[in-house]
């Protein structure tokens, strides 16, 4: 019974000419023939559209064999396409007995394309992966020989060490980048893995707040505040059991969207942990957010 109830069966018997009577029917069946009332007992062709009666009597009379399957679809008066499969059988009396089921023949055309379109989706994911990963690949290994002799310079000119360093940060940079894009293929394939190890939120959030610094240093207008409500104090560790990669990512995106749409002004990073939560909030002061674009995040 408990089966039933999550699947749309009806049982009807053919008691005349052009007359039927529904004996049990599920809440769902009922809903898709649009019979709202709280028996079951009624006709079921009250609730089909007066140009399918003649061809679904039909069909129900003219089968009359036991065990005989048939398949119809017909419009209800709600204006619900709907398609019935069933097997008959013939009761004590020699009435015909049909049990079967009911679909809404539009709610399995909408199942479909949502398929289709999920697994276009999944295709799509899985190109942008390889397409990732290929890009990856190739321009590492263009910048391998790049970093190489960066690294020799800095040893051959001491001077220029700090000019060095610059340029290694950019190729450092470059990596990131590259490793944030695969891993956003990766999510959009449904492979996305995460690395859960034990590590020091406190010494993420000291990393943040020098980002941060050297983020808004180009900028004399700009500058950035940092409020730490650590229950233990800002140099008191915070274990915690995750992946650092994934949260440093997600902080210092939440920083760079303020740097670049904050308008050149003033924000604030307020970081606090209350014992059980861990909150990382950045309030900038930039055009904000349109109510259509609110909708789409």
């Amino acid at each position: 019974e408990r089966r039933l109830e999550f699947v749309p069966v009806f049982e009807l018997i053919v008691c005349g000419v052009g007359r039927t009577k529904v004996r049990y029917i599920t809440p769902i069946a009922a809903d898709i023939l649009g019979h709202k009332q709280k028996f079951p007992r009624f006709d079921i062709l009250n609730y089909i559209l007066e140009a399918d009666r003649e061809r679904v009597i039909k069909t129900l009379t003219e089968h009359s064999t036991p065990r005989k399957k048939w398949l119809q679809e017909f419009t209800t008066r709600a204006g619900r396409r709907v398609r019935g499969c069933a097997n008959s059988h013939l009761n004590v009396k020699g009435d015909t007995v049909w049990t079967g089921v009911l679909e809404d023949v539009g709610m399995q055309h909408d199942l479909v394309r949502v398929r289709r379109e999920r697994d276009m989706q999944k295709t799509v994911a899985e190109q942008l992966k390889t397409r990732c990963n290929f890009l990856a690949h190739e321009v590492r290994n263009t910048l391998f020989p790049h970093n190489m002799m960066l690294e020799d310079m800095k040893e051959r000119y001491p001077d220029s060490q700090e000019n060095v360093e610059l340029m290694l940060a950019g190729y450092r940079t470059v990596g990131d980048v590259l490793d944030r894009a695969l891993m956003i293929a990766k999510y959009e394939a449904g492979e996305m893995t995460t690395k859960s190890i034990r590590f020091n939120l406190a010494a993420l959030c000291k990393t943040l707040e020098a980002y941060a610094a050297a983020a808004v240093a180009r900028n004399a207008n700009q500058h950035v505040r940092v409020v730490h409500d650590l229950q233990d104090g800002k140099d008191a560790p915070l274990w915690v059991v995750g992946d650092s990669q994934v949260c440093e990512q997600a902080m210092t995106n939440l920083v760079s969207n303020a740097v670049k749409y904050g308008g050149g002004k003033p924000f604030t990073v307020h970081l606090s942990h209350d014992g059980k939560f861990f909150t990382c909030m950045v309030t900038d002061n930039g055009r904000g957010m349109t109510e259509e674009g609110l909708k789409t995040a």
